[in-house]
């Protein structure tokens, strides 16, 4: 019952909004980046994805980062062009497997592990007041967000270093004295 309590406190905190004075996004941009996200899992419940593809998106700024699973590769094609099809989506990067769909009780691992990630961020006085999307898929941390070069150095050194974190992958975007593109 513990163990209930604790995960479900850890998905709660996932969901809490803060407001970031590093975000170079307008409240409208904000919410364009999470309604691309909640169309794409009203698409991806559908036929012919549904059962099929399992996926989430994340977006920043009209890039849209696709994650998670598929049993189909050529369905996969069709969700990303269906996600790049949609309003205020600029670039999408295909980041689903071709690999079984994983369980709840991966998905709940993903979840504690976004939590640590983010726990972590708050932690550390450089990365306390940046805005840095974590999205943890089959134990790979993807950070998305604008950060200067060296906020994004130290923050996928610690997410790297959170026990369970398999990979990190970056999909930030530089801004500051060091305006190069990754």
């Amino acid at each position: 019952m513990r163990l209930i309590i604790t995960l479900m406190f850890a998905l709660a905190l996932q969901a809490c909004s803060t407001v970031y004075s590093s975000d170079p996004r307008t409240t409208g941009e904000e919410w364009q980046d999470t309604q691309i996200g909640l169309n794409t899992a009203g698409i991806v419940n559908k036929p012919p994805f549904r059962n099929k593809i399992r996926a989430k998106a994340a977006a920043f700024q009209g890039q849209a980062l696709l994650v998670g699973q598929s049993t189909d590769p050529a369905l996969t094609e069709q969700l990303v062009e269906r996600i790049r099809a949609l309003d205020n989506v600029d670039v999408v990067y295909n980041e689903v497997r071709d690999a079984p769909m994983i369980g709840l009780a991966d998905i709940s691992t993903d979840g504690w592990l976004t939590t640590r990630v983010k726990a972590a961020f708050v932690a550390d006085d450089q990365l306390r007041s940046v805005n840095i999307k974590v999205i943890t898929e089959a134990r790979e941390v993807f950070l998305m967000g604008a950060v200067t070069q060296a906020q994004a150095d130290k923050a996928v050194d610690i997410a790297r270093n959170v026990r369970g974190v398999e990979r990190v992958i970056k999909a930030f975007q530089y801004v500051g004295d060091d305006n190069s593109s990754q």
